[in-house]
């Protein structure tokens, strides 16, 4: 990196011992989901499990001095690809100036930021987390004169993706299967074999058409079988923007001669859901 001043971005692994429980395990296993009575309590899904982990730091030095230093308290991604991270400042989420990118196997510039600084005030808009996360209540607060930022409610954050945003609230099959143990066939849930292929493509075209798309409303309302156009307005943008980082995956399949020449080959055709990818690199 030419230039006057060379900044250099690095990070320092600050060895402390955290005791960290499942990011949504509850004490109260009563407390009803933030979504509504319609949802299940994560609690009834997953088991808490207490994990020992070190801390990692973003880290910005000049001049062999340190200057800035924020902590990785946010993944976003599944590290198939890349993954990116963000420091929380208050009820503010900012996004980290540098990104793992698997396919070079090593850290660089977040997307879209400067290489001759280092940035840490973007802060990451609750758009984001529509697709890499299940809920969360966001609040707009004053932030100068004649803006505003997105404040987060910490406690309603459902990261990841759940069940219920592929299959729908949950409450009444969690119900009916605790006081139905034998009965080993799913009820009450939207079954993915019962959609039609249109149906199956929307649950994940939700989040792998793209970010250019304007919304109508947020996506966390989305349920299994609903229209599509009934959350994104339809876009006639023909103009040749940059490369977006999000890709346009739907786009991409139903060009392609192998969905065009079927009638039944959806995303999971190729792709499994249910894998877990993330791991902190």
């Amino acid at each position: 990196m030419r230039g006057k001043v060379r900044i250099w971005v690095i990070f320092s692994t600050i060895l402390f011992v955290l005791a960290l429980a499942c990011s949504q395990c509850l004490t109260d296993s009563s407390k009803p989901d933030v979504r509504g009575v319609a949802y299940a309590n994560q609690q009834t899904c997953v088991r808490c499990l207490e994990k020992l982990q070190d801390g990692l730091y973003q880290s910005a030095y000049f001049q062999n001095k340190k200057i800035l230093t924020q902590r990785l308290d946010v993944a976003f991604g599944s590290g198939e690809k890349a993954q990116t991270y963000a420091y929380w400042q208050g009820n503010k989420l900012f996004e980290l100036p540098l990104s793992y990118f698997r396919l070079i196997q090593n850290w660089a510039n977040s997307p879209g930021f400067p290489v001759n600084r280092v940035n840490y005030n973007r802060a990451i808009i609750s758009r984001c987390f529509e697709c890499h996360a299940s809920y969360l209540e966001k609040s707009f607060v004053q932030n100068g004169s004649i803006s505003v930022a997105q404040e987060y409610n910490k406690a309603s954050i459902i990261y990841g993706i759940d069940c219920q945003r592929c299959h729908g609230p949950a409450a009444e099959h969690v119900e009916y299967h605790l006081n139905n143990p034998e009965d080993k066939k799913a009820k009450f849930m939207v079954s993915y074999q019962a959609l039609n292929r249109e149906q199956k493509v929307n649950m994940c075209a939700v989040c792998h058409s793209g970010n250019d798309a304007e919304l109508q409303k947020s996506t966390f309302g989305y349920k299994p079988g609903e229209k599509l156009s009934d959350y994104y307005y339809p876009s006639f943008d023909m103009s040749n923007h940059s490369p977006d980082v999000h890709g346009s995956q739907i786009q991409l399949l139903e060009m392609s001669k192998c969905y065009q020449g079927s009638v039944v080959m959806t995303c999971t055709t190729c792709h499994d859901s249910h894998k877990n990818l993330l791991k902190l690199r």
